[in-house]
C-alpha cells in the first residue's frame, strides 16, 4: 500500500505537520492505524537510518513488529493476528543502515496498547523529541515542534488543529505545503 503524506511547515517554520488522509470507506481497523503510524515513523528518520518497533504482550510474545527505513519504505507484522490491549512492552532499535555497529536500543512499558500514544511517548522520552498526534474520521496529523518553537504557540496550534475535526485543510493551506511523500507500507 502506498500512503501519501503531506508535509507542512507552519507558524514561521516552528512546526512540521505531517498529514495522512484516511480511507474514506468508513471502516477503520487497527491495521490501518498501524500502517499510518508505520508511515509516519519513516518521516522522523535521518538519511540512511532504520528504526524497529517490537511490541510485546504481558507474556513477552511479540504481537506487532514495525520496521521503518528512511528511504520511505516500511513493513509490519502482526504475528499473533491481533494487537494486545494491556501490558505492552515496546522494544526499539534504531541504527544507521551502512554502519552495522552503530545502533541503540530502548525498552518501555505501557499499561495499554495505543500505537499513536506509545510511539509519541517513545519519541518524547527516548529521543527528547516532542511529538503529538491528532486523529479524526478523515485524517491523522503528526505535529513535530522544531527546536526553536514557542511553547505557547504549540498549545495554540494543538487547540486549532483539534478544533477543525476533519477540515484541517482550512488551517493547513497549500501555501504551507512543502512536499507530498509516498511511503510504501507492506504487511508481512
Amino acid at each position: 500500500m502506498n500512503i501519501p503524506i503531506r508535509k507542512y511547515l507552519i507558524c514561521d517554520n516552528q512546526f512540521r505537520v505531517f498529514a495522512i488522509s484516511k480511507d474514506q470507506t468508513g471502516t477503520f481497523s487497527i491495521e490501518e492505524d498501524i500502517a499510518y503510524a508505520s508511515a509516519f515513523t519513516t518521516m522522523l528518520l535521518s538519511q540512511e537510518e532504520r528504526i524497529t518497533f517490537n511490541f510485546k504482550n504481558e507474556n513477552s510474545n511479540c504481537f506487532l513488529y514495525i520496521d521503518s527505513f528512511s528511504q520511505g519504505n516500511c513493513f509490519y507484522r502482526l504475528p499473533l493476528g491481533e494487537a494486545s490491549v494491556l501490558g505492552t512492552k515496546l522494544f526499539v532499535t534504531k541504527s544507521k543502515l551502512k554502519n552495522f555497529g552503530a545502533s541503540y536500543n530502548s525498552i518501555m512499558q505501557f499499561h495499554e496498547f495505543d500505537i499513536l500514544k506509545n510511539i509519541s511517548s517513545y519519541y518524547k522520552e527516548s529521543e527528547q523529541m516532542e511529538l503529538s498526534f491528532i486523529e479524526n474520521d478523515k485524517c491523522i496529523l503528526m505535529i513535530q515542534p522544531l527546536p526553536f518553537f514557542e511553547e505557547t504557540q504549540y498549545h495554540y496550534i494543538m487547540e486549532e488543529l483539534n478544533a477543525f475535526q476533519g477540515d484541517e485543510e482550512r488551517y493547513l493551506s497549500k501555501e504551507y505545503l512543502v512536499e507530498t511523500i509516498q511511503v510504501k507500507v507492506l504487511k508481512q
